[in-house]
């Protein structure tokens, strides 16, 4: 629980900082756009006041907070950042649960740790199958890494696993890409 607090904590200011200054670019050159912008931030503030209670959440619920949340990051950093989500699944595994805020995690983790330009684009792919979701994203470490980075997001899933008694929790970093899988709860 107090890891899950401190990476609500460490998410908020930050992100509600570049949210912030993405908005107010959108304003002026794109005011249809930024409207949008406005009820996505809302609906990714309101998922986290409602959802805040909760351990555990449907990959239902945690696919349309990411939506929202991937509309922000990608007016945010154009087409430098490139997400794909897909299912190999049929649909009762939408059902299943995982961590709370786990796919929002390694998503922004791979926006924190790698390097994005329109040069080195990153992408990230999320495929939801049977037994777990296997969410990698190309292997571009940035050179001046964050210092204060204490890797509390992949803890926070690590421990969460753990708790639940599940050790298919696994992060790899294999032919160029970093990849972490969640495995489904029931």
């Amino acid at each position: 629980l107090s890891q899950l607090t401190a990476l609500k904590a460490q998410m908020n200011p930050h992100f509600l900082f570049n949210s912030l200054n993405s908005l107010h670019v959108l304003i002026e050159s794109k005011p249809e756009v930024s409207q949008q912008f406005v009820l996505k931030l809302a609906d990714v503030y309101r998922y986290l006041l409602e959802e805040r209670e909760q351990h555990l959440v449907t990959v239902k619920k945690e696919l349309d907070f990411l939506r929202q949340y991937i509309f922000l990051q990608e007016i945010r950093f154009s087409s430098s950042l490139n997400v794909s989500i897909s299912c190999e699944c049929d649909a009762k595994i939408l059902l299943k649960k995982i961590p709370f805020l786990s796919l929002e995690t390694l998503v922004e983790n791979a926006i924190k740790h790698n390097e994005i330009t329109k040069q080195k684009p990153l992408y990230i792919s999320i495929v939801i199958q049977e037994a777990e979701i296997v969410v990698s994203n190309n292997y571009a470490p940035r050179k001046n890494k964050d210092q204060n980075s204490h890797h509390i997001g992949l803890d926070y899933l690590r421990n969460n696993y753990e708790y639940y008694h599940v050790n298919t929790f696994r992060t790899v970093i294999v032919d160029g890409a970093f990849k972490c899988y969640l495995p489904l709860l029931s």
